[in-house]
């Protein structure tokens, strides 16, 4: 069973990926106002996870890379927050 769960979980974020990349390619990025207030929603938040080669979100689960990035994620149309603060 805990086999099966992982790969659920694995593609489910690798669907979240696709889903995100297709959104950026499809109708570019926010708005600045837009990218200033998930900012301010994530720096505000205690899951957020500063290092020395990014930020990144404490709540998701995703691996700490390029495009889990929060700076990535904030321009991304359709990403949400795990925790539902935008």
């Amino acid at each position: 069973m805990r086999v099966l769960s992982s790969i659920k979980s694995a593609a489910g974020k690798v669907r979240s990926l696709a889903g995100a990349v297709w959104s950026l390619a499809r109708f570019g990025e926010v708005t600045l106002r837009t990218h200033q207030l998930r900012k301010a929603e994530c720096f505000d938040c205690d899951r957020i996870v500063t290092k020395e080669r990014g930020i990144y979100c404490g709540a998701c689960g995703c691996p700490q890379n390029y495009l889990s990035d929060l700076r990535t994620k904030w321009r991304i149309q359709d990403v949400k927050c795990p925790l539902n603060k935008w």
